[in-house]
């Protein structure tokens, strides 16, 4: 099976799905700009470029834990964080030192909370793996991370898009898990939440090829939810603005290229140092405890 790399397979997937043409560059930017003219405590309906609804798709926050809103809002979580995703084009590359030592580092149970998660929404990112997984003839090439919110926010889900490639098609997948309480610090097992997130939507079919790839998916996550440097400078983008056009409308256009972050160069020149010291034997360096 010939790959192709997880940035391409995620631009073909999401051109496949239709929602380049449901949020299109000139619908986008009409929308940004009618949210900045909007009162300063009204509840955002678009978050950097995630928009948080789907037209058609209003949620009715009255009936949240009926079938239909609970699906619909499924739908929309996808939607939502491609879209976003689209617009920005993060890609997050992890030294290749420290991503080994984070494969090796037993990770103790991580608690982590809604507030911590909450740094994707808006800021959805593409992790590409290191290694290749491949299940029933597809290849998970990588996740992007995201979160989503209901536009009344009473509703907050972290969640996991998979990037699937075969011979034939691009495909993405979806899990994700839900916050059900109101304390944005109130603490959660991040092993918890990516079990979750492993066991799929409906039917408890699980995500293609989850098990292979839990362990790096859950190790790079604890690492994207750390106030390291390079992780803040990761998530302090700003978000994209329309372009304003002669004679033609304001257009928000989306990057040609992924906008790379290398993260922790740092902690991997610590590892290759120590690696060249004296030791007779490897001792993990432990990035967390």
């Amino acid at each position: 099976m010939e790959l192709i790399n997880p940035f391409s397979a995620a631009i073909a997937a999401i051109r496949a799905t239709g929602i380049v043409q449901l949020f299109s560059g000139e619908r986008m930017a009409q929308l940004l700009n009618a949210q900045n003219d909007l009162p300063e405590n009204t509840h955002p309906r678009i978050i950097g470029a995630q928009p948080l609804f789907l037209p058609n798709a209003n949620i009715d926050a009255a009936s949240m834990n009926s079938i239909d809103q609970l699906r619909k809002i499924v739908s929309v979580t996808g939607a939502s964080i491609l879209t976003g995703w689209w617009y920005t084009r993060t890609s997050c590359c992890f030294d290749s030192a420290l991503a080994a030592e984070l494969e090796r580092t037993e990770i103790a149970d991580i608690l982590v909370n809604r507030e911590q998660c909450s740094r994707f929404l808006g800021s959805p990112v593409l992790v590409p793996f290191d290694t290749q997984y491949t299940e029933n003839g597809w290849s998970i090439l990588g996740v992007i991370l995201g979160a989503y919110t209901t536009p009344s926010h009473n509703y907050f889900s972290f969640c996991v898009l998979p990037i699937l490639h075969s011979d034939i098609r691009v495909d993405i997948g979806l899990g994700l898990c839900k916050f059900n309480n109101t304390d944005g610090k109130k603490l959660f097992s991040l092993q918890t939440i990516m079990s979750t997130i492993g066991e799929g939507l409906e039917n408890n079919v699980p995500l293609l090829g989850f098990d292979q790839y839990k362990n790096e998916l859950l190790s790079k996550t604890a690492y994207l939810l750390t106030e390291t440097p390079d992780v803040c400078s990761c998530f302090s983008q700003s978000p994209p603005c329309p372009v304003r056009r002669r004679k033609r409308p304001a257009f928000l256009f989306a990057p040609e290229r992924p906008r790379k972050i290398l993260l922790g160069h740092d902690f991997g020149e610590m590892i290759r140092k120590h690696k060249n010291t004296t030791h007779p034997e490897h001792v993990p360096v432990r990035l967390w405890t």
